[in-house]
């Protein structure tokens, strides 16, 4: 018996220790509304995959980060592609957490992607590690992405983003078509 505790007891440690799991090189996960492939580079991990999102990550050099994801939710009902990206903005400014990002530009654009009606967003923003100081920092969170109507429910869309925090406003080339190929990469699916 004590033989087997410690066995358990050694295999927690090790799971907490090991940090998230490698994502792999092209790998596929499926989720509401789309098969999204994982970067064909190697040290992207897999923070997040359930049914609605799936979330990699890579840690870069000068504690800069990338961060690939996908998610799908729920809208609501619009009469028009123009009243449902409406609602997207909307719902985007009522969420942005302004403790921790200070927005100082975003730019949004009707466009369509694999056949799908698409907001096309990009944008930069002052990150806070810590939310109670004034956003004065040297981090910035810039992101480039689209969000879709889903293919199977055109009251749900589907958002593909990419981001990148450094001590930079822009974004390097070499994030750029990490973005591009990942958005390649998606299948988007009628399955929700």
């Amino acid at each position: 018996m004590k033989y087997l505790l410690l066995v358990l007891l050694a295999s927690i440690i090790t799971a907490c220790v090991s940090g998230p799991p490698e994502a792999g090189i092209n790998k596929a996960y499926s989720q509401n509304g789309a098969i999204v492939t994982s970067p064909s580079q190697p040290g992207w991990v897999l923070l997040e995959h359930t049914t609605n999102t799936v979330v990699f990550a890579r840690a870069l050099a000068d504690n800069h980060s990338v961060v690939a994801n996908t998610y799908y939710f729920w809208i609501g009902d619009a009469a028009s592609d123009a009243v449902f990206f409406e609602k997207i903005i909307e719902g985007r400014e009522q969420t942005n957490n302004r403790e921790r990002f200070n927005q100082l530009v975003v730019d949004y654009h009707e466009t369509t992607f694999k056949g799908q009606p698409c907001l096309k967003y990009r944008g930069v923003a002052e990150y806070q590690r810590d939310p109670t100081k004034i956003p004065d920092s040297d981090d910035y969170f810039s992101n480039i992405g689209y969000i879709c109507r889903a293919p199977s429910d055109a009251a749900s869309a589907l958002l593909m983003e990419v981001s990148y925090r450094s001590s930079s406003k822009q974004l390097p080339v070499n994030i750029e078509h990490i973005a591009d190929t990942f958005f390649a990469d998606i299948t988007l699916t009628d399955s929700d």
